[in-house]
Order: structure tokens, then sequence, then C-alpha cells
């Protein structure tokens, strides 16, 4: 409806829809080139970064599944979710490219593209993420079912194995709306959270329910408790989602005599 409208903002990046729509098909266009299709699972391993929206929404719009991984995971986590999700292709930030270097020569035979983020030349048979920017804007349809599978997020794993969720392009949807609808998100409002988006809280909630209700959403690389409400107050966030763990620590900080001087009413 308003494709000169923020949609995201992450620190000095301002993303319109237009151009984030652009830029999601771009890169599903060279996922369809290199192979990935309806049904294929690819695991993501990124902080919190446009990229990362860019390549979960890209995916899903060719039917691929996306295999959020957490960035904090240990190697035999990591491995164990690359190896059961059987995740044909991974999009990972040079930080971690290390780590994961460990685990695949341990054996992932189902693994047949990596997509690097970070700077310099990756190394021989690496994809360069800046690569997948050079596609085409346009995307065709698809013809991707509600009920196709969009996601496949795993569980900590704090009692056994992770396990990994499955949920639909309804699911995904429709959680986005109610969501909106029940905390009351408009357009007007830039929807803030430092929530990572390995997990479902920061795509369904802060990511969806922007969407949904046409809203900007303000994406933080990481939580900080002392820097929260100035970040608030610099990027005009109306509103604010964060885990309930982190809360306390907002609460706890040092008081400031301009705390109260903020945008945010939810």
């Amino acid at each position: 409806k308003n494709p000169d409208k923020i949609f995201l903002y992450f620190e000095e990046e301002r993303i319109t829809y237009k151009d984030f729509n652009a830029t999601v098909n771009r890169i599903a266009n060279a996922f369809k080139r290199i192979g990935v299709s309806k049904g294929t699972m690819v695991a993501i391993m990124l902080p919190n970064m446009p990229a990362f929206i860019y390549t979960w929404m890209g995916l899903n719009k060719i039917g691929a599944v996306e295999v959020p991984i957490n960035i904090n995971f240990r190697e035999n986590e990591i491995g164990y979710i690359l190896q059961h999700s059987e995740a044909s292709a991974i999009v990972i930030h040079g930080d971690y490219y290390s780590l994961f270097e460990k685990i695949r020569k341990t054996g992932l035979p189902k693994l047949r593209n990596i997509i690097l983020f970070g700077d310099g030349s990756p190394p021989s048979g690496i994809i360069p993420f800046s690569n997948l920017l050079n596609e085409k804007p346009e995307l065709e349809n698809m013809g991707i079912s509600e009920e196709d599978p969009a996601a496949c997020i795993y569980t900590s794993g704090t009692t056994d194995r992770p396990k990994g969720v499955l949920s639909s392009h309804k699911n995904w949807v429709l959680t986005g709306q109610a969501y909106a609808l029940t905390v009351g998100i408009t357009s007007e409002d830039r929807v803030m959270t430092p929530n990572p988006l390995f997990h479902a809280n920061a795509q369904v909630y802060s990511t969806m329910g922007s969407l949904a209700a046409g809203a900007s959403l303000v994406l933080l690389r990481r939580f900080s408790a002392s820097q929260i409400l100035e970040q608030a107050r610099y990027y005009e966030a109306s509103k604010m989602v964060l885990v309930q763990a982190v809360t306390p620590w907002v609460w706890n900080r040092p008081r400031k005599q301009d705390d109260g001087d903020n945008p945010v009413k939810t």
C-alpha cells in the first residue's frame, strides 16, 4: 500500500517496503538459480541484520523452508540440526564460519551450497552473500500454498536433542495478524525489538506483526539494558517487544533523569 514507507530501521540503514521487496525477490531468484526449490531446507546462521530477513523471506517466496540456527549453539548442536534437518544449503556469517568448518569436516552429505556473509573473498567453492543481490528484482508467482511449510525452528534442547518444529505460511501470517490486533499495532507504529531472529518471537511477533499492520520494524543487533531506552528515543519507537527474561534488567537498570522521555507506549 505504501511502497515508499520505511519498513526496516537497522542502525543507520533505512529500507523502504519497495526496496525490501525487491531485495527479497533478488535473493529468491538467486536461490532458484542454485537449485533451491519448494520444500528445500536451508539453514540460516546470521545475527540480527537485514540479511537475515531477506534470506528468510526470499526462501519462503519460492516455497523453501528456513531453518534458523541459534548463533549461541555449540558445535554438536549445530551439527545435529544440519544433519537432522537435511539442510541442502546454509547462509552463514563469517563470525561463525570457523566453527562451521569443524562441523563440515565431520560430514554433511546433504549440504550442497554454502553462502557466506562477510568481507573479503570467500574460500573456494563458497558463494559470497553479495552475489545473491545480482539477480533481477522481479519474481514469478511460485504457486505457494498457505499450508506449505515456511519454517523449521528447533527447540533449545535443554532436556533432550533439539526438536524441529515445522510451521506453515498460514501459521506465520495469522500469528502476525493476531499479534498486531492484540497489542494494537497500526501503520503509524515503529515496533522495536532486540530479540534474536533465530527465535520465533522476533519472526512472528515483531516482523510478521509489523508487516501485517503496515508498520515499521526497528531491528536492534542485540539487547542492551543500559541502552534500550536511548535506542527507543533515537528510533522514535512507539512499541517495544522484549522477552520476559530480560525485562527485570530493564526495570533494575540505574535510573536516569530522562528515562520517562521516550515515545514507547506499549
